[in-house]
């Protein structure tokens, strides 16, 4: 048997004995001799003399011996044991001058300074101090490893704390008014020039975006618009005379129209044109607008693809009716739980009688979509739970 030890400390050794003719059982009431031997380095092995003798543990067939720490005062230790009818046995002593416990402190952790000797002292605040020349033995490199530690110990030592960058941080955000665009009340309109002074618009004390930021390009058109313009004169409120159109006639047939009410915060109203003659720019729309179109009330042409129009609500809801489930059921979308409830009525569901447990498995039989497990509620209920 090797037992690795740490040198010059005592040791309790407890071995068993076995009969030399059965050593399938320990053998008691044994007279154990010992004889030992001891090396260090390259030496030779010298005989070793035990202080202690053995002794049996009550009528177990173990016997104990005590070594103290001179006798194991070295770097090999071998102890045989010998016993009339006994089998003889053996101890093989490794020791080591540290053991893992030297490097721990009363709460298991790695007491540093123990860890590296003479190189590490307690240092500033408690953090450890390095002494480069113990580790390296260089004067000069300790020296410069040791004012480089310095610095950094002063650089740490001088950081900002967590409660001077917040103070940073709030400041920079109430100074460019970040915090005015969600947590605090907007303290003035933003200044003409400014990103969001181009943006948006005072109505009526809620600031809302222009019109120019909500079209498509910074011009105020876009591919589908085709005319921006205003009336110059109403000649009846389906018939229009526009202050700029194109030469061709005809060419904004079947287009829609959007008439801007500019006494009423620019209310828009949709219409679809049925005529336009070039000679005086006149539009002719297919009905009368949601308001009473006057001179100056703006006007936007915008593309509408020929033949058609834009859908029905009840076309709208046929697609989506219509629509297979496959490829929309992301988890918790819509479509993902309209599944499950499909499945609860419709699929497989596997029934355990001793336990009540209810299986409900997906369309292909095998995937396990939910299992509906019962519990006594109380008050002649029962509680299920979905997992």
């Amino acid at each position: 048997m090797i037992i690795e030890h740490k040198k010059n400390t005592l040791f309790y050794l407890v071995l068993p004995m076995v009969d030399s003719t059965t050593p399938a059982s320990f053998k008691t009431g044994l007279t154990v001799t010992d004889t030992a031997y001891y090396k260090d380095g390259a030496g030779a092995w010298t005989a070793l003399a035990i202080t202690d003798t053995f002794s049996e543990i009550g009528t177990t067939g173990m016997y104990e011996i005590d070594l103290t720490g001179a006798e194991l005062n070295h770097d090999r230790v071998l102890i045989k044991m010998t016993a009339a009818g006994a089998a003889d046995s053996f101890v093989d002593f490794r020791m080591n001058v540290h053991t893992i416990d030297d490097v721990l402190d009363g709460n298991d952790r790695v007491d540093v300074g123990k860890w590296l000797s003479t190189a590490v002292t307690a240092g500033l605040g408690g953090r450890p101090a390095v002494d480069a020349q113990a580790i390296s033995g260089s004067a000069i490199a300790a020296d410069n490893v040791e004012a480089n530690i310095a610095n950094l110990d002063a650089a740490i030592s001088s950081r900002a704390t967590a409660a001077q960058v917040n103070t940073e941080v709030d400041s920079a955000i109430s100074d460019a008014r970040l915090n005015e665009l969600m947590s605090v009340a907007l303290a003035s309109q933003p200044a003409a020039g400014s990103l969001l002074g181009d943006l948006t618009e005072d109505d009526v004390g809620t600031q809302r975006f222009t019109a120019n930021a909500l079209e498509q390009a910074p011009s105020g058109t876009g591919p589908n618009m085709l005319l921006d313009t205003t009336v110059s004169v109403v000649n009846t409120q389906t018939s229009f005379d526009l202050v700029a159109g194109p030469a061709d006639d005809d060419a904004l047939n079947g287009q829609g129209v959007v008439f801007y009410d500019v006494s009423n915060g620019d209310t828009p109203s949709v219409r679809v044109i049925s005529d336009y003659v070039a000679a005086n720019k006149r539009i002719i729309i297919d009905s009368v607008p949601d308001f009473t179109v006057v001179a100056t009330d703006k006007v936007k042409v915008f593309v509408t693809a020929p033949g058609t129009t834009a859908p029905t609500a009840a076309q709208v809801a046929d697609a989506v009716l219509d629509e297979a489930l496959s490829g929309h059921q992301t988890a918790g979308s819509m479509g993902a739980e309209v599944h499950l409830a499909k499945a609860m009525l419709a699929n497989k569901r596997v029934h355990t009688i001793s336990t009540g447990v209810d299986e409900v498995y997906d369309d292909d039989g095998l995937t396990l979509l939910r299992t509906m497990t019962p519990t006594d509620g109380g008050n002649d209920k029962i509680d299920v739970t979905p997992s």
